[in-house]
């Protein structure tokens, strides 16, 4: 059975072993908090001696973490069941209509949970698109004090504002619209990379205070600036956090080394971004994207 619960450090005390994921679950909740269009509501398991966190942010994206595989299996179950108590109510009405909205049965994001939960997902009976066999990404976490400037051989800075905004959205496919970016921005912070006045790489932090969405232009790259400025963003969540970390997709083996050359450690456990659906629900998603595409 998942329990409700709004005590954020009772969470992070249950589940988060591991320091980087500590920070993640307070960098988003932060993050939550800021932005009044996504609530998100904290899910524990009622077992004290195997604790699960599942949490849910309106759009239906969940996030679930276990000290145990046979937590994520739980999870997966209690999910497909709606074994779900929630006690105390939820705290606002757009918190209780996105958990409804979830329970009838729209695909569920899987925002960076690890691999074993989708794969005890689909096990317990979830159905997805055909996304089985996508890339998946490690987590590299860097910890101490700042000590990366000497790697930084160019102009670097913060970004102010939403300045950004425009050159972010470049390379990504998986934000059109652009609005998970201008979130991104507006929680901050993001960074730039200027040589002659002139913007050539630029980066930000994703909403759980992972490095994010580093871009070169292709006329600019092979210059160093990337690894510039990854240093200079690492010196920068040192000196607030004492932590900064990225998730690194498997097959992107250039940011790979780059976190290995900065001597980043590799939690082990991959982790995907992928949709479920719950049983019957994946045609129909489908029928609707073709349609979606046929109308256009």
């Amino acid at each position: 059975m998942l329990v409700q619960t709004h005590d954020p450090e009772k969470v992070i005390a249950a589940v988060a072993e591991e320091p980087a994921h500590a920070f993640i679950l307070r960098y988003w909740m932060e993050s939550l908090s800021r932005e009044a269009q996504q609530p998100a509501g904290f899910l524990l398991t009622d077992s004290p001696d195997d604790p699960t966190l599942l949490v849910l942010q309106s759009g239906a994206q969940i996030f679930a973490l276990a000290r145990r595989l046979e937590g994520y299996k739980r999870i997966a179950e209690d999910l497909l069941h709606e074994r779900i108590r929630q006690t105390p109510p939820w705290p606002d009405e757009a918190a209780a209509g996105a958990w409804k909205r979830w329970l009838l049965g729209k695909g569920l994001f899987v925002n960076s949970s690890p691999l074993v939960l989708w794969e005890f997902m689909l096990a317990a009976g979830f159905e997805s698109l055909g996304e089985e066999h996508a890339h998946h990404a490690y987590l590299w976490v860097v910890e101490g004090e700042p000590r990366f400037s000497r790697l930084v051989k160019h102009p670097c800075r913060v970004g102010e504002g939403e300045e950004l905004w425009d050159e972010l959205r470049r390379g990504i496919h998986y934000d059109p619209e652009g609005e998970y970016v201008r979130s991104c921005v507006r929680r901050g912070p993001s960074f730039v990379c200027e040589v002659g006045g002139e913007k050539v790489c630029w980066s930000a932090t994703h909403l759980n205070g992972t490095m994010a969405m580093i871009y070169t232009p292709p006329e600019h790259r092979r210059k160093g600036y990337a690894k510039s400025l990854a240093a200079f963003q690492l010196d920068y969540m040192l000196r607030e956090y004492g932590l900064a970390c990225a998730h690194v997709v498997s097959t992107n083996i250039e940011s790979r080394n780059l976190m290995e050359s900065l001597g980043a450690r590799r939690i082990h456990e991959p982790c995907v971004w992928r949709v479920l659906y719950y049983p019957g629900e994946a045609e129909k998603a489908r029928l609707r994207e073709q349609e979606r595409k046929a109308s256009q």
